[in-house]
């Protein structure tokens, strides 16, 4: 039997769920050595209107990609905060249509160390990260009412 991938524990909220929900996303082609954030992010951006988002212990469940605000995962294989891969650091809050807001790092590298949060977030893509204690926020740029940067 084929190996289906790496299964992820994480957590969606979704248009019409005041809460998180705790889902599984099955990483496809990927093991649980060789998975990054990167390979969750590839997902997300794929022209796939639906993932596979099933519930902990439940039937297996696809989510429309549209209803996601945010895809919230566990990065304990490495620390994206000092990640030398990307060139600007800024901490920010991020609030979303529905009221709720996530605070954190976003990261980027626009090929200008100088480069504004605005640049990067007018960049070709519909997801951008957001690190905080241990967590990757996968956000949906579409939901997103403002960024503010944080001292």
């Amino acid at each position: 039997m084929d190996d289906p991938g790496y299964r992820l524990e994480a957590q969606a909220r979704t248009l019409g769920n005041a809460e998180p929900q705790d889902v599984v996303i099955v990483v496809a082609g990927v093991s649980a050595e060789m998975y990054r954030p990167k390979h969750l992010d590839d997902l997300l951006e794929r022209e796939d209107s639906f993932v596979s988002a099933g519930r902990h212990g439940g039937r297996p469940r696809l989510v429309s990609k549209d209803s996601l605000l945010w895809l919230r995962a566990r990065s304990e294989t490495r620390d994206l905060s000092v990640d030398d891969l990307f060139a600007t650091d800024r901490r920010i809050e991020v609030a979303l249509a529905d009221g709720s807001r996530i605070a954190g790092h976003v990261l980027y590298d626009v090929g200008n160390p100088a480069a504004e949060l605005e640049a990067f977030m007018n960049q070709q893509g519909r997801w951008f990260e957001v690190v905080e204690a241990g967590w990757v926020y996968f956000v949906h740029k579409r939901f997103v009412a403002w960024i503010e940067e944080l001292p």
